[in-house]
């Protein structure tokens, strides 16, 4: 496996490449021949990695898994800022995101890492996307965990609500565009509710909010009773009571009992992305970047890799 640090023993030396270290300030070891770029990703500034490798004219970002990544967030990163990925043909996830986007280098193993860089392979691809012009691409939060998106996606503002009784789901019946009637099956004593979620300031120029959002209830019913909304059958995955409604985290949890009948009425004071089902944004999104990207911006004239 080839290293970061090995790479950069054997070509740091020239005046062909200009490596960087993007990570938390914590996690930079000085290294000659790196310059260490602190970033700190937060629910405030979800975005800080993506403009700091704008900011750098950072052409190729190195993320070299030599096993089969399930996902990478630094990768949808890399490419949301315009710079292109070198990856291993192992890499899992990284490769096919590569490969998909048509956004930089698969390489068979690290052997082809050395070669991309001494046989300026790695120069020649930069020289053809510089002819073509970078292609930054926006960053979006769609209650998954990141979605690359290179036309902008699709926001709903359909909770797609439903209620989840053990391992099953529950749709609802429709009394109106804002009322859901979920008909409880015997023996059922508790219900989640689940319904996408959002983070408003994950949205570019939206508010300061960073809690997740499911559904704002305005109106809550068992048995055809209405049940105020700050009762301790509320459990978990419920904010605090606001004047008028109160919001669930995506899943949260009614007590139920003998109830057989619960109706909801909604306020429409939320958008979400729209994914191909509505459970996929109930999974909660974690955009905080705890790892690292390492990157490379070099020079032969002006041009950069």
């Amino acid at each position: 496996y080839t290293s970061f640090q090995a790479l950069v023993a054997e070509f740091g030396g020239s005046d062909d490449y200009k490596f960087y270290h993007f990570g938390n300030a914590s996690a930079l070891t000085p290294t000659f021949g790196v310059e260490l770029v602190p970033v700190t990703v937060t629910r405030d500034n979800p975005r800080a990695m993506v403009a700091a490798l704008a900011s750098h004219n950072v052409e190729i970002v190195l993320i070299l898994a030599p096993w089969p990544e399930t996902f990478s967030y630094v990768t949808f990163e890399a490419l949301a800022s315009g710079a292109d990925v070198a990856a291993l043909a192992a890499g899992g996830n990284v490769p096919d995101a590569v490969i998909g986007l048509q956004r930089g280098m698969v390489l068979r193993d690290d052997r082809a890492v050395v070669a991309a860089f001494r046989e300026e392979q790695l120069a020649a691809y930069v020289s053809q996307q510089r002819a073509v012009g970078k292609r930054r691409a926006a960053l979006e939060f769609s209650g998954t965990t990141a979605t690359i998106a290179h036309a902008k996606p699709t926001r709903t503002a359909h909770p797609a609500l439903r209620a989840q009784v053990g391992g099953h789901c529950i749709e609802p019946v429709m009394i109106d565009e804002r009322t859901y009637r979920f008909d409880l099956p015997p023996g059922c004593a508790s219900i989640r509710l689940l319904s996408r979620s959002a983070v408003p300031n994950w949205v570019p120029g939206s508010s300061h909010d960073n809690r997740r959002l499911g559904a704002a209830v305005t109106l809550l019913k068992f048995d055809g009773e209405a049940v105020a909304l700050d009762d301790p059958r509320l459990a978990g995955g419920w904010f605090q009571v606001e004047p008028d409604h109160r919001w669930t985290n995506g899943n949260a949890t009614l007590v139920t009992g003998r109830t057989r009948r619960v109706e909801i009425v909604l306020a429409p004071l939320l958008s979400y992305w729209a994914t191909a089902w509505g459970n996929d944004a109930a999974v909660p999104a974690a955009p905080v970047n705890e790892g690292n990207a390492e990157a490379t911006s070099a020079a032969r004239g002006q041009r950069q890799i």
